[in-house]
């Protein structure tokens, strides 16, 4: 569902809703990505010779920032637009205004 209208949200429904999204997303990421491409950074760059003496810590902080930096136009919007369709059962039918539908099989 897409919301358009903030203004009749509570707070607490606000909050309610957000948090749930927000933590799953989260714990995607962390335990099927993040970790994993964390130690892809380091192994990359100690083996190409590209690493310069830190903390173990600091490696990791460079890691992160170095994701940090990809844009928009670092993604393959017609491979999100596939993975949804394939994975999530959810066609993008408009994208401006931003338009789903659930497509569900």
């Amino acid at each position: 569902m897409i919301r358009t209208d903030m203004d009749d949200v509570s707070d607490e429904e606000f909050f309610r809703v957000v948090s749930p999204c927000e933590e799953m997303v989260n714990n995607y990421v962390k335990d099927n990505f993040f970790n994993q491409y964390i130690a892809f950074h380091i192994a990359v760059y100690y083996r190409g010779n590209a690493m310069w003496q830190q903390s173990f810590s600091n490696q990791v902080s460079t890691a992160i920032n170095d994701l940090a930096q990809f844009t928009n136009a670092d993604c393959d919007i017609e491979l999100v637009k596939k993975i949804l369709e394939e994975t999530y059962e959810l066609k993008i039918t408009s994208e401006s205004p931003l338009e789903i539908e659930d497509v569900m099989k």
